[in-house]
């Protein structure tokens, strides 16, 4: 017996390893010790969710390495601040990378919602003219230009000789180029060129690029050009679907309807392809004003039961993104450092309710509203906890302004997490939100301490109370029966 359970658990490893190789990220830059680097990736780039790969702590010399496993090229990056690196990582390589010069956000820039960092690639130590990241550095240089080159002469005179043999000259400086992923990627960016400067008709586009082709989740290209044109698929003015039909399937809360109705076209035929189509149109669809945002999250729902694994992913992102801030359903959870560097995770204040705040060191709303959140503090209300989220760019900041301030609640650095920022919608310095003891949110936009937030609080509270009383009357009248 014990055999056959070592034997099974050595051919799951040969089976793991076989699939997944290491990988080094390394480099050196003073500028940067002590501080912690992320490798991120998109978990999926329909929803454009954030996902750790590894991290790394850069030591008081400034060297760091992430050592990590890979199965597949994978696009990713690092957020520094002011700037966001891409590098293309392929299974068992080792890169030697060079960081920029370190910057930080201004006050305002940090205050700006919608401030997007500077994009750029890393550069790669290496004299191999065939690596993958400086050919990709290469190619977008080109593809951008002709892009400038369409975008500044008029559709009409732009002919189609014209836009190929723009593509032909781009192409001939790539020929040896030998790499899967990086073919891709060309034969998806060129076809950008093409819709760009003529290829107008949508379906002609779908079958010569996506009808019979591998779906390829991972690469940028592909997924820029099918976002394009599967853009607001579910809308009036789209031709590639039957708007009656999908709104009446969305009313009924039928993803069957709209799978059967996407089938009968020979566009949609493959399975996985039609599915990516649906949820694509379900995003654009739910985050617009026509939305009603009810019946696609219970069409999601049971789409999820049909999905092909990548798929799954993406409507997992997607049903997380559309949750995370409807009043009833699960808040987005979260693991943070305290002022004395130890974890807190949003399920240890499990059975009580949370008054969380999003908190900024140049907010002057902030400074003033501290005297409100420390007499709510030491009113020690029934089952409620105040917790801060700090944003600035250092933990030593957070304590300062604790220390300044004499609060005694709960902070929490954001530890540079963007994907938090986006996931609670943070916008404004503060944000204050009501979680109730089951991780649900009770009030998105919840009053701040010097308005009605005790009233409201002792409001949600007793009608909770009620609710929990409720239901053990139901329980043991269930357990009667």
């Amino acid at each position: 017996m014990k055999l056959k359970l070592f034997i099974s658990i050595f051919l799951i490893l040969i089976i793991v390893t076989s699939y997944s190789q290491n990988v080094i990220v390394k480099g050196k830059s003073e500028e940067y010790a002590n501080q912690t680097l992320r490798l991120m990736k998109y978990s999926d780039m329909i929803t454009f969710t954030q996902e750790e790969i590894a991290s790394t702590k850069v030591d008081k010399d400034g060297n760091f390495e992430f050592n990590f496993l890979l199965k597949e090229t994978t696009f990713c990056f690092i957020n520094l601040d002011i700037l966001k690196g891409f590098i293309v990582i392929e299974p068992s390589a080792e890169y030697t990378i060079s960081l920029p010069k370190k910057t930080t956000k201004t006050s305002e820039e940090e205050l700006n919602p919608y401030y997007k960092p500077q994009e750029f690639y890393f550069t790669i130590d290496t004299t191999d003219k065939g690596e993958l990241n400086y050919n990709l550095r290469k190619f977008d240089s080109l593809y951008n230009s002709a892009l400038l080159q369409i975008f500044k002469t008029s559709y009409a005179k732009y002919k189609k000789s014209k836009v190929d043999s723009l593509v032909f000259t781009i192409d001939s400086l790539f020929l040896d180029i030998d790499n899967q992923y990086f073919n891709n990627y060309k034969e998806y960016r060129y076809a950008s060129i093409r819709k760009s400067a003529y290829l107008r008709d949508k379906e002609i586009a779908i079958k010569k690029y996506f009808i019979d082709k591998e779906i390829l989740y991972n690469n940028p290209a592909y997924m820029d050009l099918f976002s394009d044109i599967f853009d607001k698929i579910f809308s009036t003015s789209s031709y590639l679907a039957d708007w009656d039909i999908i709104r009446l399937s969305i009313a009924k809360e039928s993803f069957n309807g709209i799978d059967k109705a996407l089938s009968t076209k020979d566009l949609f035929s493959d399975k996985d392809f039609r599915h990516l189509v649906i949820i694509k149109g379900l995003f654009d669809l739910y985050y617009s004003n026509s939305a009603d945002k009810e019946n696609i999250l219970a069409v999601l729902d049971s789409m999820q039961s049909f999905a092909g694994k990548e798929n799954k992913v993406i409507i997992n992102n997607f049903w997380k993104s559309a949750t995370s801030l409807l009043e009833n359903y699960k808040v987005p959870v979260f693991e943070l450092p305290d002022k004395d560097n130890n974890l807190v995770n949003l399920n240890d204040f499990e059975g009580s309710f949370v008054y969380l705040s999003f908190f900024h060191p140049d907010s002057y709303v902030c400074k003033k509203q501290v005297e409100a959140l420390e007499k709510l503090y030491s009113y020690n209300a029934d089952l409620l906890k105040i917790v801060t989220i700090f944003v600035a760019d250092s933990p030593q900041k957070m304590n300062d302004f604790i220390t300044e301030n004499k609060c005694n609640w709960t902070f929490l650095y954001y530890n540079k997490d963007i994907q938090l920022l986006k996931d609670y919608n943070i916008l404004v310095y503060p944000t204050y939100l009501l979680i109730n003891p089951e991780g649900k949110l009770v009030k998105n936009s919840a009053s701040s301490p010097e308005e009605e937030f005790e009233r409201e609080y002792n409001s949600y509270y007793l009608d909770w109370k009620k609710e929990q009383v409720k239901k053990t009357k139901e329980g043991k009248t269930l357990g009667n029966d």
